[in-house]
Order: structure tokens, then C-alpha cells, then sequence
């Protein structure tokens, strides 16, 4: 019996003469009985072993194809091309292996002819005819980017807002100052620290006056009021302040309060600090009068004057970035 001569596939030998009946069989079947007998006479197994190995693999590329064709089809044009390739194969291996049986000698599939007459090789004939069946497996389950099926996106159904849709109200003032964890107070959630006692505003009180004195070392007055916002967006809101004198000899007022109704919408109550620098009355000179200033984030301040000119601006919808940027860093949440 001849040998199987593909460097690709060892075990053929092995196979070919198990196969060696199924071509027998398979040639009967289409009345070649006669001549099947006559090649077997002549030494030509060879051609039979090689025949029937290609009927077989094309039988089973052909079955392959047809198991794999809703999974190919879902991949989308990789897919798709991947089993055509792998049918058209497996076809092709068959109908060439039948007519080695009819005419007595192997005949190469098309794969392999079209290798061979391009390169004149055989082993790169043979390579070519067994990769094919990999690059449509490679198609099918894992295609390239490119050709792979796109997703179908369904149509976001419009939805009427319900209770769980409309976002929740932020807290408020009050509602945080209650929420605060035990033996931690409001006054250290300031982004400028607060130091010193708290005091009332009464506790300032000029006995037999309407005057107050003048804030000590150390002290900070605590005010709690609610306020019409009739200067900025017309919506009341709560209003917490603390006053105290620094080291430096300005007052300061850090105040905690509701959104105003000027402020974006769903803001959330949030921290504002500014101070007084008080003026050393030279005629002439840079600091003869009082000026007041914005805290501005990261130890930075602003004159009143730029600060109230980006609040104005945000309100008209014309704000600059630096104008934005100061509104952001001067509103400072509870961390």
C-alpha cells in the first residue's frame, strides 16, 4: 500500500487503512465497484486513502457549516463569510475526492492547485489547504472588529417622571447641622477656621442701649435667621453665621446657608466667607478705607466688588471661566 504524503498529518497512515474500506464502499455505492477492485490490483491504495480522507473532510466541513450557520449568521459578516468559506471547502474537498475515485488518481482541491501553481511547492499547497478551514473557525467565533455584528440598540422609551425619576431635594442647612456626627460642630466644617467660644448676639449687648460691643479675642458670635432672598433670586432660605475677630485685626463672617435662588438648580447649602479689613484712615494711602473680600479657595481672596460681578454675571448667563471658577471655589459644601 502506498504512503500518505502529507507532511501536515502523521497519523494519516494510520487512517488510511481504515479508510481504505469506506472508499471501497463509497465507490460501490456509485456502481465503480469493478473499478475500485482494479485499482486495488494495480497498487494504487494510495490514491484511495488520500480520496477518502478528502471525502471525509469535506463531509464533515460541509456538516460543521450547517451546525455553525445561526451562530455564524448572529456574528454578522465575519460570520457569514467564515461558514460560506468552510461549506464552499468542505465541498469542494468532497467532489475532488470523488473524482479520484471515479479516475483512479488523487486530485487536489482547488486550494491546493491554486498554492502550487503560484509558488510550486507542496508543502505551502498543502499548509494553504489546511488552513483554510482554520481561518473560517477564526471568522466564526472570534471575528475581527470590523466585520463582527454590530449591537442593535433599542429605542429609549420615553418615560413619564415619577416619584423614583424626580431627583431628590438636596439637605438643608438645618438638616445637615442635625445630621452632624456626635461632639463634631458646624463651625468645623468652615473652609477658614473658626476659633474661639461661641457667643449670642445678646451676649454683645450695651446694657441700656441698642448697641453692641465691639467682638473680644477669642470670641464668635453665632446667628441663626431665615432670610426673605429677596437680593438674590427672590426664594427664602436658612442662614447660619459665625462672626469673629482674627489675628490680623479684620472681622470675618463665615456664613452656612441654603441654595439662594439665584443658584443652579438642585444646589446644595454650602459655605461663604468673607472679611472686612479694616482701614488705617491715612489720608492717601492704599488702605485709608475699609475693604471687604471673598474667600476664593485654596487661602485666595477676592475683592467684593469681582466677587459680586461674577454672581451678577452667573445670574445673566454671561460668566467667564475665571468668574465660574471663583463662584465654585467660594461655595464650599460640608466634607
Amino acid at each position: 500500500m502506498g504512503a500518505w504524503r502529507n507532511p501536515l498529518d502523521p497519523v494519516t497512515d494510520a487512517l488510511a487503512d481504515a479508510l481504505l474500506g469506506t472508499s471501497v464502499t463509497v465507490g460501490g455505492w456509485f456502481g465503480l465497484r469493478d473499478s475500485t477492485l482494479d485499482y486495488l490490483a494495480k497498487g494504487g491504495a494510495e490514491h484511495f486513502a488520500n480520496s477518502s480522507m478528502q471525502i471525509l473532510g469535506g463531509v464533515l466541513e460541509m456538516a460543521a457549516a450547517v451546525y455553525l450557520a445561526p451562530r455564524a449568521v448572529a456574528g454578522g459578516p465575519a460570520g457569514i463569510a467564515g461558514v460560506m468559506t468552510l461549506f464552499a471547502h468542505g465541498e469542494d474537498l468532497f467532489f475532488h475526492g470523488m473524482k479520484g475515485i471515479i479516475y483512479g488518481e488523487y486530485v487536489p482541491s482547488f486550494t491546493s492547485q491554486g498554492v502550487k501553481g503560484v509558488t510550486g511547492s507542496e508543502l505551502a499547497a498543502a499548509i494553504a489547504d489546511n488552513a483554510v478551514p482554520i481561518f473560517a473557525f477564526r471568522m466564526i467565533f472570534f471575528p475581527p472588529r470590523l466585520l463582527a455584528a454590530r449591537p442593535i440598540v433599542a429605542p429609549v422609551a420615553k418615560t413619564v417622571p415619577t416619584a423614583k425619576t424626580v431627583p431628590t431635594p438636596p439637605r438643608t442647612a438645618l438638616q445637615i447641622l442635625e445630621e452632624l456626627p456626635p461632639g463634631r460642630t458646624l463651625a468645623e466644617t468652615s473652609p477658614v477656621r473658626i476659633p474661639g467660644r461661641p457667643i449670642r448676639p445678646q451676649d454683645r449687648a450695651i446694657p441700656g442701649t441698642n448697641r453692641l460691643r465691639p467682638l473680644e479675642p477669642g470670641e464668635v458670635e453665632i446667628r441663626v435667621a431665615t432670610r426673605k432672598g429677596e437680593a438674590s433670586g427672590g426664594k427664602p432660605y436658612t442662614n447660619i453665621e459665625y462672626r469673629w475677630r482674627g489675628e490680623d485685626g479684620a472681622t470675618y463672617k463665615a456664613r452656612f446657608h441654603d441654595a439662594t435662588g439665584n443658584a443652579p438648580f438642585n444646589s446644595k447649602a454650602n459655605w461663604v466667607v468673607e472679611r472686612e479689613l479694616h482701614g488705617d484712615g491715612i489720608v492717601g494711602s492704599p488702605t485709608q478705607h475699609s475693604r471687604t473680600q471673598f474667600y476664593a479657595g485654596n487661602n485666595g481672596w477676592v475683592s467684593a466688588a469681582d466677587w459680586h460681578a461674577a454672581i451678577n454675571a452667573s445670574r445673566d448667563g454671561t460668566a467667564t471661566l475665571l468668574q465660574w471658577h471663583i463662584l465654585r471655589q467660594g461655595h464650599v459644601g460640608v466634607r
